[in-house]
C-alpha cells in the first residue's frame, strides 16, 4: 500500500487540515506564498510517516490524487515535471550516511546529513568542503545550493538518528550529533520566503499556553536531542501540524 500511490490514496481519508498542508505546499510550490516549514510533531504511532507519505505521494504521482482530491490532483500536476523531491530518511544510511558509515558513489563519499541533501539534489560539489570537514553549512550556503527550482525536502527521524552520536566516546561524533541540530535551525532559515519546502518529524507531544507552544511529552531515549531540534525549529517557526488531525488510513477491513 505505502509504495503505491494509487493504492495507497484508496485507502486513505485526507482530513481538512490535510488538504489545507497540500495546499500550502503546492501555493509555494509555484510561487504563490505559503508556509516553507512544516513541522510534525507527535509521539510514536502518531501518524508523522504517514503525513510524509501522503506528501511524498502527492508529489511522486499527482494523478493518484484524482482519488481523493480532483482539485488537487490539478494542482500538483502542473507543477510535477518542475519540482525536486529530497527524502532524508535518516534510519536509512543509504539515504542518511554519517561520518562512522559513509556512502560512497562514484566520484566521492557523502559523510553527513548536509552532504546526504546535497548528494540528493545533484550537487554535492556545492557542500563537498563542508561534508568533508564536518562543517555545518550556513543560511547562505544552504540557500545557494537550493536555488530557486521548486524543491520539497522530507526528513524523518532525525532526532533519533542525532542520538546515535550524542553519547559517544568520540568526541567528533558528539560534536557531529549538536551540528545536526544546527544544521536543522540553518535549513528551516534557508527555505524561508523561497521556493521550497521543508517537513521535519519530531516525537514530542506539544501543547499551547497562550502563545507559546511547550513540550508536553517527548520519548525519554530521545529527549536531549528532542528538546534541542524543537528549540531550533521554534526559533524559526511557532506554527507546527498534528498528524493524526491529517489523514487516515483505511486497513482492507475497513466499510
Amino acid at each position: 500500500v505505502y509504495s503505491n500511490s494509487f493504492e495507497f490514496f484508496k485507502r486513505t481519508y485526507l482530513s481538512s487540515a490535510m488538504n489545507k498542508i497540500l495546499n500550502s505546499i503546492v501555493d509555494v510550490l509555484s510561487s504563490r506564498g505559503g508556509r516553507n516549514v512544516y513541522p510534525l510533531y507527535s509521539l510514536y504511532g502518531g501518524g508523522k510517516t504517514h503525513t510524509l507519505i501522503t506528501i511524498y505521494h502527492a508529489i511522486k504521482t499527482p494523478k493518484a490524487l484524482e482519488i481523493v482530491s480532483r482539485d488537487l490532483a490539478i494542482k500538483f500536476m502542473e507543477i510535477a515535471d518542475k519540482v525536486r523531491l529530497v527524502v532524508l530518511d535518516c534510519d536509512s544510511e543509504k539515504l542518511v550516511p554519517s561520518p562512522l558509515s559513509p556512502l560512497k558513489v562514484e566520484m566521492y563519499s557523502v559523510h553527513t546529513i548536509w552532504g546526504a541533501l546535497a548528494h540528493q539534489l545533484g550537487r554535492y560539489d556545492d557542500l563537498r568542503i563542508e561534508d568533508e570537514r564536518g562543517v555545518v553549512p550556513t543560511v547562505d550556503r544552504l540557500r545557494g545550493l537550493l536555488g530557486k527550482r521548486p524543491t520539497v525536502i522530507l526528513i524523518d527521524e532525525v532526532v533519533k538518528y542525532a542520538s546515535r552520536f550524542e553519547k559517544s566516546s568520540s568526541r567528533e561524533m558528539r560534536d557531529y550529533s549538536r551540528a545536526i541540530i544546527v544544521f536543522i535551525e540553518n535549513l528551516a532559515k534557508a527555505v524561508s520566503d523561497t521556493n521550497t519546502v521543508l517537513v521535519i518529524t519530531l516525537p514530542i507531544k506539544v501543547r499551547k499556553v497562550g502563545e507559546t507552544v511547550q513540550i508536553e511529552l517527548f520519548e525519554e531515549p530521545y529527549a536531549s536531542m528532542s528538546k534541542a531540534c524543537f528549540r531550533a525549529i521554534g526559533r524559526v517557526t511557532s506554527t507546527y501540524d498534528i498528524p493524526l488531525t491529517t489523514c487516515l488510513l483505511y486497513t482492507s477491513d475497513a466499510a
